[in-house]
């Protein structure tokens, strides 16, 4: 891979106005040595199901092989719920209160910019957020996360902690404080879509299993159907 590299002008400070000079440097080329991932390789030829890169292949909507469902709107958040998306009111107010409000279908949010300073919880099934085009319905957040995380949960909820990210540092507690640096590395930012599987024990194990195996040796095979997720 080629690099160019061209300084076509510079800026002089002179008694006048500022002026730009020209001015022309050689080109200079430089070849970088191709990069790949030691996981990865090239085009995969590294990748194995044991290694830590995980297989994404049936991510998404029912693994992927179904496309997702168009879900009718059933709220404005406009004129249901007062937002204003002018780019200088905080919609955050009319934003929890159509997430609390809407159910079973989609919260349509109309173009605009809407100006927000807290965090989006959605703590439910079968509601959709739907604008009406990534350059016509705008979310615009003016903090950081890290300001509007900590001053909507100050206990510490919103952030993660150094101890869950990286266990074998020396003194990593699961204790509040946390540290700044290590907020949001594996949290869901300004929107988040949180819930909760129990799920059910299915079987043991009859035999052990390692990454990256397709097969599983269990104990029982009771209640378990063909085409059943099982996590």
């Amino acid at each position: 891979m080629k690099v160019l590299l061209l300084l076509t002008s510079v800026l002089t400070l002179a008694s006048g106005p500022l002026l730009a000079a020209p001015a022309t440097l050689p080109v200079a080329l430089h070849e970088l040595a191709p990069q790949f991932s030691e996981l990865w390789g090239q085009s995969g030829e590294k990748w194995t199901p044991q290694n830590r890169l995980p297989d994404f292949s049936h991510a998404g909507y029912h693994g992927g092989d179904a496309p997702i469902p168009l879900v009718p709107v059933v709220k404005n958040i406009k004129t249901d719920f007062g937002a204003k998306g002018d780019g200088t009111t905080d919609d955050s107010l009319a934003f929890e209160r159509a997430i609390a409000g809407t159910d079973n279908g989609a919260l349509l949010i109309p173009a605009g910019r809407y100006k927000l300073s807290r965090v989006l919880e959605i703590r439910k099934s079968n509601l959709v957020l739907r604008g009406e085009g990534p350059d016509k319905t705008v979310l615009v957040y003016d903090d950081s996360l890290l300001t509007a995380g900590a001053r909507q949960k100050p206990d510490g909820d919103w952030n993660f902690n150094k101890a869950l990210a990286q266990p074998e540092l020396p003194g990593a507690s699961l204790k509040p404080p946390f540290k700044p640096n290590d907020d949001w590395r594996f949290r869901g930012g300004f929107v988040w879509v949180e819930g909760e599987d129990k799920g059910l024990k299915l079987s043991d194990l009859a035999a052990p299993a390692k990454r990256g195996d397709t097969r599983l040796e269990l104990k029982s095979a009771a209640g378990i159907v063909p085409g059943q997720f099982v996590r």
